[in-house]
C-alpha cells in the first residue's frame, strides 16, 4: 500500500506541477480598449495645451468603448444645443490597434438638424491599456449624402486619452 499512496502522490504533484506550468505559461489578457476615456483633441493642427477648450480648436469629452463594438462620445467641440453626442462603432485591428467610426448630429439656430458628422480614425492603445492616442478624419454631410465643403466642414484631428478612474 505505501508504493501505491507514493505512486498517487506523485501523479497528484505532477498534475500541480503541469497546472502552474500551464498558467505560467498563458500570455496575460491583452489591455482593453473597453471602458470610459476622458479625452483631449486639437483640430485641424491647432496647438492646444492640457486642458485648452477653445470653440473649434481644442475639445474636451468622454468616449465609451462597449464590449459589443459600439462606441458613445460628447465633447465641446460646440454648444450642445448645436450638436448631439455621437455613436458609432469600432472593431480591434492588431494587438494594440482598433478602428473607431462614429456620427453626431449638428443643428441649426432654430434646433433643426442641419446635417452630420462622420468622425474615423485608428486608435493606437498603450501598452499598460491606461492611455491611447488616435488621429483622423471628420467630414459633414447634408441630409441627401453630398460632401459639405465649405471650410471648417472636414479636415483631421488628434486625440490623446487617459482612462477615467473608478474614484
Amino acid at each position: 500500500t505505501r508504493p501505491l499512496r507514493l505512486l498517487g502522490l506523485s501523479a497528484v504533484l505532477l498534475g500541480l506541477l503541469c497546472s502552474a506550468m500551464a498558467l505560467h505559461a498563458a500570455p496575460p489578457p491583452s489591455p482593453s480598449l473597453v471602458g470610459t476615456w476622458i479625452i483631449e483633441v486639437s483640430f485641424g493642427g491647432a496647438d492646444c495645451s492640457p486642458g485648452d477648450i477653445v470653440l473649434y480648436s481644442c475639445s474636451y469629452g468622454l468616449l465609451t468603448f462597449h464590449s459589443d463594438g459600439t462606441m458613445a462620445e460628447v465633447d465641446t467641440f460646440a454648444s450642445p444645443a448645436k450638436q448631439s453626442w455621437g455613436t458609432g462603432v469600432w472593431q480591434q485591428t492588431g494587438s494594440n490597434t482598433f478602428a473607431t467610426t462614429f456620427e453626431q448630429l449638428q443643428f441649426g439656430p432654430n434646433g433643426t438638424a442641419n446635417n452630420y458628422d462622420i468622425v474615423w480614425g485608428p486608435v493606437t492603445l498603450s501598452k499598460d491599456g491606461q492611455s491611447f492616442i488616435s488621429s483622423g478624419w471628420f467630414a459633414s454631410y447634408n441630409f441627401d449624402g453630398s460632401l459639405i465643403t465649405t471650410p471648417g466642414y472636414s479636415g483631421t484631428f488628434k486625440t490623446t486619452a487617459k482612462r477615467m478612474p473608478l474614484l
